[in-house]
Formats: structure tokens, sequence, C-alpha cells
């Protein structure tokens, strides 16, 4: 069964390597059913991370894996609804909070980089959402991992 938003809250972030790199396939040998009981626990066990890398190997396999593709929407809901809650009201217009020449020891993924050079004071996070040009998911936690860094706020 599927963990109530409620309790997805309480689970722990996911680091942002996971994020933006694809995810490993599983081996022509894996059972696909197996992976998909892991998903269920990691899922039950508030792993989104874990669970997410495990329904898009299953995926992989087989795109049209009705189980996979509904605990992939609902995991997905569930991480953007995380992320939204750590960035805070995404009507407001973050600024950078590191200055320039301290960005370039911050070793952060390009993306994030693209990311965060478009904060100036004006574009909200919705804006910044849009701009980045990546699905919302991965932008939801670029910014959420720049506001918890402290580099924009």
């Amino acid at each position: 069964s599927l963990v109530p938003l409620a309790e997805a809250a309480t689970a722990r972030p996911f680091d942002q390597a996971r994020i933006d790199t694809p995810p490993t396939p599983l081996s022509p040998a894996a059972d696909v059913d197996a992976a998909m009981t892991t998903v269920r626990e990691l899922f039950e066990l508030g792993d989104f991370t874990g669970s997410w890398e495990r329904v898009e190997q299953v995926l992989a396999k087989e795109p049209a894996h009705e189980t996979a593709l509904a605990y992939r929407e609902r995991i997905e809901a569930t991480l953007m609804k995380m992320y939204e809650s750590k960035i805070g009201d995404l009507d407001r217009a973050p600024g950078p909070l590191v200055p320039p020449d301290e960005v370039i020891w911050m070793n952060m993924h390009h993306r994030a980089g693209f990311v965060l050079a478009q904060v100036d004071g004006v574009l909200t996070y919705r804006d910044l959402i849009d701009v980045a040009g990546i699905r919302r998911l991965d932008a939801l936690k670029i910014l959420a991992t720049l506001v918890g860094n402290g580099a924009i706020g």
C-alpha cells in the first residue's frame, strides 16, 4: 500500500547526485517483480530516493509497467511537496547569498550552477523553475538544495 503524504513529509531527503545521474539499469536477469517489491518496501520506509531510483530502473526495463508508473507518479508528487516545503512560498524572489567569487568553491553540478546564475532577486522560485528548462522535480531539488546550503534566500 502507498504511504500517506503526511507520513512522507518526515522522510529523509536525497542527495543531488541521485537526481542528476540516470538510474543504473536492472541487469538482464533481474526480476521486475522483485524490484517492485523493493520499490514498495523503500517507499513504505520513507526512502523516496531509493524508491525513485529503483522504480526508474524498472521502467527502463518495462516502460509500460502499470504499478511502476503509479509508484513513480506518487513518489514524484511526494518529493516535489517535500522540496516545495523546504523552499517555501514559490512566489517569492530569492537573491544570492554567496558572493560570486565563492560560488566556485560550492562544488555543484552544472545544472545547479545554471539555476544559481539565474537568481537575481527579481525572478520568483516559480520563474526559476520555468527558466531552468529541466524537469520540475529536478529544478525543485536544485532550488531546495541551494536554499538548504544557504546559497540563496
